[in-house]
């Protein structure tokens, strides 16, 4: 699972809804938590998934770490990030993911979840893309459902 953070874990809906704090955002809105939870926990039926941090924040592990457990995001495996370009370069995300995967996509099971698309067409079918939207569109359980029935594994009943 290749997760980027802002516009994915948190949109500005969510954010303008909560007490201003300063600083860097750490409050995930508790609906992505709970689907980006189901879709660990769902692909383990098939795979073992595991979570490779495309976002900015990856230069930041240690704050990563933290906001997922005051999220409650489950980490149940080690976390891992996608090279950091030089110059920061995010129009590269894709890129980034590419050589990550070794340079191929073919046998590799994978999705990508972010709020933009950078050079992503250049690289992956837009089937292997859950597109959020930063501004009222983070991660729900809806696009995860959706995703796991793209790729014929049966949602769980949602539990929460």
């Amino acid at each position: 699972i290749f997760l980027d953070i802002d516009g994915v874990m948190f949109d500005w809906d969510y954010i303008l809804s909560k007490p201003k704090k300063g600083g860097l955002i750490q409050d995930f809105n508790p609906e992505s938590v709970k689907a980006l939870n189901k879709l660990m926990s769902d692909l383990s039926t098939e795979y073992r998934p595991e979570l490779v941090i495309t976002s900015t924040w990856r230069s930041d592990m240690f704050a990563v770490y933290r906001a997922f457990r005051d999220n409650g995001v489950t980490m149940s495996r080690s976390i891992h990030i996608t090279s950091i370009r030089q110059g920061g370069d995010s129009s590269k995300r894709g890129e980034a993911i590419f050589d990550y995967l070794g340079g191929t996509t073919k046998d590799r099971n994978f999705v990508i979840i972010d709020d933009e698309s950078f050079d992503f067409d250049k690289y992956f079918d837009k089937s292997s893309i859950i597109k959020t939207e930063m501004f009222h569109g983070s991660l729900n359980t809806k696009m995860v459902d959706n995703y796991l029935e793209s790729i014929g594994i049966e949602p769980s009943e949602d539990t929460m």
